[in-house]
């Protein structure tokens, strides 16, 4: 049957169908039903400009496979024709992806589908994609490609090689080790070394010298000649232990010491007060008892010794030995911590 009478008699065997269900045809055919109904319907690959709900006719007897397609919706079925029978197909179109097999040449380019790279054969969301193949020393291809839901396409993408370039160093110092993209290269100056043209990553080193990292791009046939220098390591710079803040050129652990020296001579002061208020109390009682047994003065007055002086000068006569040994004792702790 001509491919250009196959639309119009398979939508006439449609009408008869859905009019006689119970039409049989010598040929075969499938009813194709889809849910929602309206899918363009392909079979074997083959798009029969029919839609659903429709039959298809003029199949040989065996298996066929069925795909959907509308908009971003689709769906895949098989049926097997059989010779003289209508069969039924029913496909749920609710797919909303499609599979794309990338084929580079060289087969070892690497395949990026919008950014991302993976296999070579993937499952993407239907509509526009951005397929980009690169292989070191090829020409990167960019191709757009458009994915029908439900649908396998292909797509074969061929690099074109970029040629080479050639590079010449001289150095400073002489010796200088030379690597290119992270692999060595030479150790010493370089007269015209071909590489692949395109961009490159240099890197000099050598001991005693700053490391030099550099960008260079190559184009194909021509030669790119640099003179480079890598500059010596500065001397190193002795380190000055830190100062305390203020510039005062003591360190903290220095001026903790100190403050522990200067709270344990406070400590000494207080003690030694104390010691004295102890004296001045001693001498008050003394004159206390003898002015109590022997006079002179009213009772009273004799009285007062004791409240006035004895007792004031024995309380605080503790409190400064109390305090004083407190800070001879965390004076000392200080200072000998640090």
């Amino acid at each position: 049957m001509p491919a250009a009478a196959a639309p119009p008699l398979r939508l006439a065997g449609a009408a008869l169908a859905l009019a006689l269900p119970g039409l049989a045809w010598a040929d075969g055919g499938v009813m194709v039903r889809s849910e929602p109904p309206g899918q363009r319907i392909f079979v074997d690959g083959e798009e029969t400009g029919l839609e659903t709900p429709a039959l298809v006719l003029g199949l040989p007897a065996g298996p066929h496979r069925f795909e959907l397609t509308s908009g971003c919706r689709g769906g895949v079925g098989e049926a097997v024709v059989i010779d003289g029978k209508n069969v039924e197909l029913t496909i749920q179109a609710n797919l909303d992806t499609g599979v794309l097999q990338v084929n580079p040449n060289p087969p070892t380019a690497a395949v990026a589908v919008d950014g991302v790279e993976g296999p070579n054969k993937r499952s993407l969301s239907c509509g526009a994609h951005t397929v980009r193949v690169a292989l070191p020393g090829f020409v990167q291809a960019v191709v757009p490609v458009e994915v029908e839901a439900g649908r396998s396409s292909a797509l074969d993408v061929s690099l074109e090689p970029l040629g080479t370039g050639t590079l010449t160093l001289s150095l400073s110092p002489a010796d200088a080790a030379v690597a290119v993209d992270g692999r060595p290269l030479a150790v010493g100056p370089v007269r015209q070394a071909p590489l692949t043209a395109g961009p490159h990553s240099l890197e000099l080193s050598r001991a005693g010298y700053a490391p030099l990292q550099k960008t260079i791009v190559l184009e194909p046939g021509a030669e790119l000649s640099l003179n480079l220098a890598l500059q010596p390591l500065a001397q190193a710079v002795a380190v000055t232990p830190p100062t305390a803040p203020g510039g005062g050129g003591m360190s903290k652990a220095q001026a903790l010491r100190a403050t522990g020296w200067g709270l344990t001579a406070a400590g000494v002061g207080a003690a030694v007060f104390g010691i004295t208020r102890f004296a001045a109390a001693g001498a008050a009682y003394a004159e206390y008892q003898d002015r109590s047994l022997n006079g002179p003065g009213p009772a009273s007055a004799v009285e007062a010794i004791r409240a006035e002086q004895v007792v004031p000068a024995r309380n605080l006569g503790w409190t400064m030995s109390a305090l004083g040994a407190a800070l001879v004792g965390g004076g000392v702790t200080l200072a000998v911590s640090f």
